[in-house]
């Protein structure tokens, strides 16, 4: 079985369009009947049921599991048919995702050789979810851009640079468009000049291809007809053919969490942040750091919760506070300002400053880590003191190297 998820970092692109036709053409051309599923992952913006005009319910079995819709020969799965296409749905993101993984694992599938996977517009939790969760049959996503969004699709490209995902190519949608009423058509570049040649040199990924912005798609929609014209279905060709020769990544980044002796871990981990205290006391200038913080609430601790890889299981939790020009370790405190949680591995790349992506050792940002969901912190006002503290005490290069020094052998095998 392959996986290969249609994403972009917003919605309104074309993931939809381009997901359905891909399916279907995997199944009308391919003779892949019966074995391609289709899984409509933008849960709260699902367009599935308008696009296909489809209006039926996915039904829950006697053994209560999902039974896809059989929709001309793919097997989809879609929030839009399981709650009604015009349900307003907003869930946090944990309800969010146990919803696809039931769907993904626990739905009553044919024979599925192909998944295709039509992501949310997005570059969250959800994202890096789902990849999780397709980790084993993964071989690769394809990028949706618009000639406009240069920054935007750099963004989700960078994304997949960070997660060690590879992406099979780029199909740039609403290229351009093609007057129907002039004599001889002419061609319109209503969102700017193509820009995916430019983008795909310098990330060096494939182009499939480019989709102009058609009338004949707009009235098809309407009528629950979501297909792209023949003559300009190369795109999504192009698309089919790298799905079906491609071969399954196994990316040991995106490999499903392993079974560790977490037990052995803790030791090493407690004595890393312990060093890391006595570092700060010693050669750290507090009351300078104080005043860039900004930190007013000098008794309140903080909590630092140190976690499996699957961010599920806790290691050690240890609170501490900065007082008096000292950081030291408090016990049982009623209350603190914030906790910050992070993977024993993610704390080993922010010291170390780097992580591994495949055979490649390649730069660790702390403040990426954060705003990738790596790390979380959770108080109220938090962020930017919080920010402070990335800056300040991860981003401090002459003491990050001192614990580098000491420990560098034992975290070095975490990144």
């Amino acid at each position: 079985m392959k996986t290969c998820a249609i994403v972009s970092v917003k919605g309104g692109v074309g993931k939809t369009l381009i997901s359905i036709n891909v399916a279907r053409r995997l199944v009308d051309k391919y003779g892949m009947a019966n074995k391609v599923a289709l899984i409509d992952a933008d849960i709260d913006n699902s367009n599935f049921a308008q696009f296909t005009g489809v209006d039926a319910r996915i039904e829950i079995t006697d053994d209560i599991r999902y039974k896809p819709y059989d929709w001309n020969g793919v097997q989809v799965f879609s929030m839009s048919l399981l709650a009604g296409r015009d349900k307003s749905i907003s869930m946090e993101a944990d309800r969010y995702v146990q919803i696809l993984a039931d769907a993904i694992e626990c739905a009553e599938w044919k024979d599925v050789e192909y998944i295709i996977i039509d992501m949310p517009g997005t570059a969250s939790d959800i994202f890096k979810a789902c990849m999780e969760f397709f980790a084993d049959t993964l071989i690769g996503n394809i990028v949706v851009c618009q000639p406009n969004m240069i920054d935007a699709t750099k963004r989700i490209l960078n994304l997949h640079q960070y997660y060690g995902i590879p992406v099979i190519g780029l199909i740039e949608n609403m290229s351009y468009f093609i007057c129907p009423y002039h004599k001889n058509p002419k061609v319109f570049h209503i969102f700017g000049e193509s820009t995916v040649e430019q983008i795909a040199e310098e990330y060096n990924v494939p182009i499939l291809g480019k989709v102009p912005l058609l009338l004949e798609v707009s009235k098809g929609l309407k009528r629950g007809e979501p297909y792209i014209p023949e003559k300009y279905i190369e795109p999504i060709d192009n698309a089919c053919e790298v799905i079906i020769k491609e071969e399954i990544k196994k990316l040991s980044l995106l490999e499903k969490f392993k079974k560790m002796a977490l037990e052995a871990i803790k030791p090493q981990v407690e004595k890393v942040l312990a060093y890391l205290l006595v570092s700060i006391n010693r050669d750290f200038d507090i009351r300078t750091w104080k005043d860039k913080v900004n930190w007013k609430i000098e008794k309140r601790p903080i909590m630092l919760t140190i976690t499996d890889e699957s961010g599920r299981k806790e290691i050690t939790r240890m609170v501490f506070r900065v007082y008096e020009d000292k950081v030291t370790f408090v016990k049982n405190p009623k209350q603190v300002d914030f906790e910050i949680v992070a993977s024993f591995r993610t704390l080993a790349r922010m010291i170390m400053g780097e992580r591994k992506v495949g055979d490649k050792i390649v730069k660790f940002d702390p403040i990426d880590a954060w705003l990738n969901g790596e790390v979380k912190v959770y108080g109220i006002g938090y962020s930017p003191r919080a920010f402070k503290v990335f800056q300040n005490v991860f981003g401090n290069e002459e003491l990050m190297e001192q614990i580098r020094n000491r420990y560098g052998k034992v975290l070095r095998r975490w990144i």
